[in-house]
């Protein structure tokens, strides 16, 4: 597949299919990212009427002062979402995932959970002599699913310190850890765990070990009709802005028809595509030019059995098109990620190549 690279121009491609079309449906796949849907019925002249939905991950938790941005060629207006939403703000620790937001306050979400804490604990090793030396003393920590190994030298022995045993700064029975010495070495498990309600990265839904995902959703409505937006026809964005950095952004075109509108905001760290097919070079010639940014999908429709993509990197972005039920799919995407940034690459090498110093005719001379 043939693609070319450009800046911004496919853009334009994606608003004109849309406008033909009149009724937008989107089939994506919930990845664990904050989603944003628009089901809104819109009339020229009228007021818009519909729902904008926030779907959080539980563990996600977005600040109660986010601005709310709804704009479009000829008016912009903006909106607190504590003052636009009916749901109870709580306190929290601010995250989205995939998103560089941090900070606690008052906020929404719904609290994920964290189970199979650390346990620390302390035992003596000494040697196995008539004195009995105390040698040092070892520290550990352990979960359910991680045990500690620690190999003991010969004529060495080790005993649990009675008490030891904790979580943070709460204290356990000995006996909720297995401490055994086995042929020269001490072995410490434990199948005990908590499990503990909070937001972050550490709380957020996983999948079981069948790969099922256990994510669940919760959603936060806007109800659009109450906000009195009267737009023309046309491209409309809805943003999530706090501390003026875009949390997530969603573009529809507004036309006589029922809008049903999803964006999904997907990351891909440039680091990552060093194991995909790039170089080490080529991977460092994109993050000299880019920097610490990732490569972003901020369009995925389905279009007449047509799945329609793109792939944003800075200022540069691929529009891709793709039969929706080939088998093949993922791996034709990852190759259409992989042969972009590999033109970039190539593109900025050129750029190089044309600015290069000649330093021969570096000189000076008289008048």
């Amino acid at each position: 597949m043939a693609l070319k690279i450009d800046k911004k121009y496919f853009v334009v491609f994606g608003i004109v299919v849309v406008a033909t079309l009149g009724l937008i449906f989107l089939q994506n796949s919930f990845s664990g990212y904050a989603v944003l849907e628009l089901n809104a019925d819109y009339h020229e002249g009228e007021i818009l009427d519909g729902v904008l939905e926030l779907s959080l991950n539980k563990g996600e938790f977005i600040p109660a002062s986010t601005k709310v941005v709804f704009e479009n060629s000829e008016e912009r207006r903006e909106f607190d979402l504590e003052d636009i939403v009916s749901e109870e703000s709580v306190e929290g620790m601010y995250y989205i995932e995939g998103k560089n937001l941090s900070g606690e306050g008052v906020g929404y979400g719904l609290m994920g959970t964290k189970e199979s804490p650390e346990i620390s604990f302390v035992f003596n090793v000494s040697s196995d002599d008539e004195e009995k030396i105390t040698e040092e003393i070892v520290s550990g920590d352990i979960s359910a699913d991680r045990p500690l190994v620690y190999n003991l030298e010969e004529g060495q022995t080790a005993e649990l310190v009675p008490g030891s045993v904790a979580i943070g700064s709460k204290t356990l029975n000995d006996e909720d850890i297995d401490f055994e010495i086995l042929n020269g070495t001490v072995f410490v498990s434990t199948v005990y765990f908590e499990e503990e309600e909070g937001f972050g990265a550490d709380y957020l839904s996983s999948k079981d070990d069948s790969g099922d995902s256990e994510e669940e959703f919760w959603v936060l409505e806007i109800n659009l009709s109450a906000l009195d937006l009267n737009f023309s026809a046309g491209e409309l964005k809805i943003s999530f802005v706090y501390n003026d950095d875009e949390i997530l952004s969603l573009s529809s075109v507004l036309q006589e028809s029922d809008i049903v509108e999803i964006e999904e905001p997907v990351l891909l760290e440039v680091s990552e595509f060093s194991s995909q097919g790039l170089t080490e070079d080529e991977r460092q010639i994109l993050v000299q030019k880019f920097g610490d940014v990732s490569v972003v999908t901020t369009r995925s429709e389905v279009l007449d059995g047509r799945l329609i993509r793109n792939y944003k990197l800075g200022d540069y972005e691929l529009v891709a098109s793709y039969d929706y039920d080939l088998d093949s799919l993922d791996e034709q995407m990852e190759r259409d990620r992989v042969n972009f940034l590999r033109d970039l690459v190539r593109m900025i090498s050129e750029e190089k190549v044309i600015s290069e110093d000649v330093g021969e005719f570096l000189v000076s001379s008289d008048f």
